[in-house]
């Protein structure tokens, strides 16, 4: 992963953490809601990970949110 994409991803990370407790989920609760493991939601979190088109829909999805919704910002 190169700097840009890990900064990228962090700012994601950061992103769905603050949707994930703004509506009051914990990670478990957030990978039950979009069929993942609750690990993959801690690297997401965290930056470690870089999702793919259609968990960035999934995720987006759990929210009500578009993707370019849940994209602002990051």
């Amino acid at each position: 992963m190169d700097i840009d994409t890990k900064a990228a991803c962090e700012r994601l990370g950061q992103r769905l953490r603050k949707l994930r407790e703004d509506a009051g989920l914990s990670q478990r609760g957030l990978a039950e809601k979009v069929k993942l493991e609750q690990a993959f939601i801690s690297r997401l979190e965290t930056g470690q990970s870089e999702p793919c088109l259609g968990t960035l829909c999934e995720l987006a999805d759990a929210f009500d949110l578009t993707v370019s919704q849940f994209l602002k910002g990051v």
